[in-house]
Parts: structure tokens; sequence; C-alpha cells
């Protein structure tokens, strides 16, 4: 590695566009330590903080390049390296031989040649939160030990902080999707997070549920209460909704006392799913009344028309609460069931109108030939009677 190296690759890393997520960052980092340097092989690993929403599995990632990115799976390397993190080992924050270091390091050299090897801590927030795997198969004379060593931890200082700035830039672009009271997604957020469900749903070949909570007696409650309560209530029922959709979806407050929900589900048992959300917050607020209405979108309808699905079962779930158990209609439609309900409410009211039509055209007939021949009986009744004229007719 040469001193040019060293200043062409930090004057590279503050050009081209800006990157917007840690592993579009470590890729373009990982990049031009390969085209600017002579650590041409190398991979990344770093832990997703626990309040970023990922689940466990995917919680730790590896980033590599160059041979370990053209002989490796990510997965091997993940094993390799991620039970280390957190612990002392391995880092080394210098350059070694290949040949100092544990065994199941050492046999990397089986598949590709490495003259040397390094490791260096990626530290978020005063956390260890990653590292660095640094590998040449040449001998970096070309640059004292001294400096080799400097430059990488240049290189991961520099990682550290890129990440903790990409991390801030997320919180603040987080809290414009947020709902302030509850803590759940706005309707902002939710239609951002309604478009990558859907995507994941096609790879997963799930169904997507999409379903509105609506609380029943919450202008009682503000009334009676006041609205301390009100808003208690709210975050009492935000609370249940994120805890039973976390492992599968996102909830939403949508605005008023009217919450959102998308879940991906495997199976259709969409009326079962939503009795749970109901019959959950029924019992965990020891009695809180709620309507539920959903939507299985099964044919990539936009959000909308998934909202209009479920929002008029809704309005029959409210309604159906008055009647008996055996009457009461499904929780749930698909958007396309909507749209043939909309055709059959249509069809219908034209049909109804054509009769109406009909109807009133025969009365108006009806109604024309009593008029006309009352209004010649009028005429010949005034007519003969005019005060007017009747004198002058009579001599006549």
């Amino acid at each position: 590695m040469t001193y040019n190296g060293f200043r062409e690759f930090f004057s590279r890393l503050t050009e081209g566009p800006q990157v917007s997520s840690e592993l579009d960052f470590l890729r373009e980092v990982g990049g031009k330590l390969r085209r600017y340097t002579e650590i041409d092989s190398g991979f990344f690993v770093y832990c997703f903080s626990q309040n970023q929403e990922r689940s466990v599995k995917d919680r730790h990632v590896c980033v590599p390049w160059g041979m370990f990115q053209e002989t490796y799976v990510p997965e091997e390397l993940m094993s390799l390296a991620c039970s280390e993190i957190g612990t002392s080992f391995p880092t080394t924050r210098r350059w070694v031989p290949l040949s100092s270091m544990p065994r199941a390091w050492r046999a990397i050299e089986r598949r590709d040649p490495v003259h040397r090897i390094g490791i260096w801590p990626l530290m978020i927030e005063k956390r260890r939160s990653g590292m660095i795997v640094a590998a040449t198969g040449k001998s970096l004379k070309s640059l004292p030990e001294q400096a080799a060593m400097l430059f990488m931890d240049a290189v991961a200082a520099y990682i550290s902080s890129g990440i903790e700035s990409i991390g801030r830039l997320q919180q603040a672009e987080e809290v414009g999707r947020r709902d302030a009271l509850t803590g759940l997604y706005n309707r902002r957020g939710f239609e951002e997070k309604f478009l990558q469900i859907q995507d994941e749903a096609d790879k997963l070949g799930c169904h997507v549920l999409f379903a509105l909570i609506d609380l029943d007696d919450f202008k009682q409650i503000n009334d009676t209460q006041g609205h301390p309560a009100g808003d208690m209530a709210l975050k009492r029922v935000g609370r249940i909704l994120h805890d039973a959709v976390a492992e599968k979806g996102i909830a939403a407050r949508y605005g008023g006392d009217e919450f959102a929900v998308v879940l991906l589900i495997d199976e259709r048992d969409l009326e079962g799913e939503l009795k749970r959300l109901q019959e959950g917050i029924v019992e965990k607020t020891e009695g809180l009344s709620v309507s539920v209405g959903g939507a299985i979108n099964e044919t990539k309808d936009d959000l909308a028309t998934c909202y209009e699905a479920a929002d008029e079962r809704l309005y029959v779930a409210k309604r159906s609460s008055q009647v008996s158990e055996t009457d009461r209609q499904p929780f749930f439609i698909t958007p396309e069931e909507r749209r043939i309900e909309l055709r059959n409410v249509e069809k219908r009211g034209m049909m109804e109108k054509m009769q109406r039509l009909e109807d009133g055209g025969i009365r108006r007939e009806s109604g024309m030939e009593k008029k006309v021949n009352g209004s010649k009986n009028t005429y010949k009744s005034i007519n003969v009677n005019n005060p007017l004229r009747g004198g002058g007719g009579g001599g006549v």
C-alpha cells in the first residue's frame, strides 16, 4: 500500500451519491478499499441495535468484498466471525500473518492465498457493534507497518462515524413516520411499510391481511372520564396491537380512534386472525369494545382500495354486533369481492331506477290523462260560469 493509495481512498470516499442505509455504506467502502488500496479482500460484520426493527436472525449482517465475496457465502463468514462480536478476541488492531490466527481462520488459506490479515472493531456510540476483517495477498512492504495500522484505524473510525450519522438521519426520519401518542406508525409511515410488506409477501408467497380496528365507546370515554383517560385507552390499544403483530406485520394509528394493521399470513384463517386481535384487546383492556374489519389483498391492490374494502367490513361489523352470532357477516372481504359487491349494488340500483322510471311513466301517463280531462271539465265549467264572460255568452 502506498501513501498515494491512502490519500486516493479517503478522497474518493467523499465523492459519489449519499447512501441512506448501513449496508449500502459498507458496500461502498469495501468496493473502494479494493479499488484504491492493496487491501483487496475482506468483510464487514455489523450488528444492528435492538431498537432497529429487525428480527433476531436478521440483526447480524455480513458484507464481503474481494475474494471473500467471490469464494464464500455470507453465512460461512458469519459463522467464522459473528460469535466473536462482544468479546476481546479476535480484534487484533494490527496486521498479522494468517498462520498466527486460530485454526478456523487458517482454513481461509486453503481456498485463497492470504499474506496478512487484520481485524478492527466498529464502535457505534461507544458500543462494539461489528468488525472489519481486512486481508491482502500482498506484503504491504510499500507502507511501513505502523502506517498500515494507522490507516486501518482511520478506516474503522470513518466507518463507525458514518454508521452513526446514518443512524441519526434514520432516527430523524422515523420521527416523521410515528404517531406521537402511541408510538405506532402514523398514516405516512404505514403507507411506506405497506408497500414493503406487499413486496415481501410476493417473495414468500404469503397473503397480506389489512385490518381496521375502531374503538366503539371512545367518545363516551372522553365525555365521561376526560381526555386523559381517552389518551390512555389509545396508548393501551396501540401497545396491545404492536405486541400482537410484531413478528408478522405492523400496526398504525390511522387517525382519531381508528387503528390499522397489516399482517403476513400463510393460511386464509382471516376471520380467526381478526377475532384474535379483537378478543386480545377486550381481554387486556378489561372490556374495552372494538370493532374490526379486514381485507385480504390477493391482487396487489393499492392501500386506498384495501382501506375501502376493510372500512366497509368495519361498518358491517359494527352493525352486526347487534344481531345474533349466526346472522353475522364475515369480518373480512377481498378488494375483488368488494368490487363485485359494488357492481351488484350498482346493478341493483340501476334496475330499481329503471323500475321507478317505468312505474313513474305509467303514473305520469295516467296523471296526465286525468289532468287533461280535468282541465277540459274545469275549462268548460269556468268558461260557462265565468262572470266576466257569462252575460255576453248567455245573450248569444
